[in-house]
């Protein structure tokens, strides 16, 4: 087989694969490429309307930003290095710390509880 016909079939492979990629993975990708960690100030929870614009925040604000855009529930986890927010949907698990989202089966965190969005007073 030619070199060309080898890098041709790589390139369909490659979109192929890209194109596998479900509407809620494409916008986790968007959302952690416009998110900047920043730790919380006096425990503040937020949730911006926007993933495709820069946006800051801790874990469970990225969090309800992505359930804004996506939907599920975010859920409090316990993991090695401590607590930490994550969502849910669909039996997929969306974490910032993570560069792909992973089925609930294999996330190595436990999740404990359903965290509810509440505002800042």
């Amino acid at each position: 087989m030619s070199q060309s016909a080898k890098a041709f079939i790589i390139i369909l492979v490659l979109l192929v694969v890209g194109c596998a990629s479900t509407i809620e993975e494409k916008m986790f990708s968007e959302a952690k490429e416009n998110f900047t960690y920043k730790a919380d100030v006096a425990d503040e929870w937020l949730r911006y309307d926007s993933i495709s614009e820069a946006f800051t925040g801790d874990c469970e604000d990225f969090a309800f930003t992505l359930q804004h855009a996506i939907g599920g529930r975010v859920m409090f986890t316990a993991s090695r290095s401590g607590p930490h927010a994550v969502l849910e949907k669909d039996g997929i698990i969306y974490d910032n710390l993570n560069y792909y989202p992973q089925r609930l089966q294999e996330y190595p965190a436990k999740l404990l509880y359903e965290m509810t969005y509440k505002t800042n007073q």
